[in-house]
């Protein structure tokens, strides 16, 4: 569909539209191809790993921070998503209980700019296709609740350091599962 089209369709400005898309594309969403336009983003492995590199600088200090900072609402919000996350039925849902997870932990600094930047950082759609290769490693859904649950009791203990390392270990295996299957795609 045509900027000006999707610009009719939804009854916004063709600017708007414009400014959208270049952000989908900062984002790896849609590639922008000259005197062609905007398409939706072959998925590179590179650029997620880039972004988990990036994660676990940030998430780390998060997780401290979170120690510091937590409410007993913040915790009770964090137990229904693991909760949530282990009984969910299907890998989409799964996916989006886990990124949740990390979300509402940022949310639970009371820092904004840590809910936005981790928010950037973890595209929701590239996320699902990742879980869907990832969903057929058995067990994965439940360590992957097993390992937030831990990160959520050093949280409520107000061990920074301990959900600071927990959180790195978290970051840390998703990366090394990624690399992995990087190169077996070489």
């Amino acid at each position: 569909m045509r900027q000006g089209d999707l610009a009719v369709a939804l009854a916004i400005s063709r600017s708007t539209v414009r400014e959208a898309l270049h952000r989908l594309t900062a984002e790896d969403v849609v590639d922008f191809k000259a005197n062609r336009g905007f398409f939706v983003a072959t998925f590179h492995l590179n650029a997620v790993l880039e972004r988990l590199e990036l994660r676990l600088l940030l998430e780390p200090g998060i997780a401290r921070l979170a120690a510091a900072r937590h409410t007993e609402h913040g915790i009770a919000a964090l137990t229904r998503i693991i909760e949530a996350q282990r009984g969910a039925k299907t890998s989409q849902l799964a996916h989006d209980m886990s990124r949740s997870f990390h979300i509402e932990l940022a949310r639970t600094t009371r820092n904004d700019q840590f809910v936005r930047l981790l928010d950037g950082l973890w595209s929701l759609d590239i996320g699902r296709q990742l879980l869907a290769q990832r969903i057929i490693v058995p067990g994965w859904q439940e360590a992957d609740a097993a390992e937030h649950r831990s990160i959520l009791e050093a949280v409520a203990a107000r061990d920074g350091d301990g959900a600071a390392r927990r959180m790195e270990r978290h970051v840390a295996a998703t990366i090394e599962h990624w690399r992995a299957q990087e190169q077996t795609q070489e």
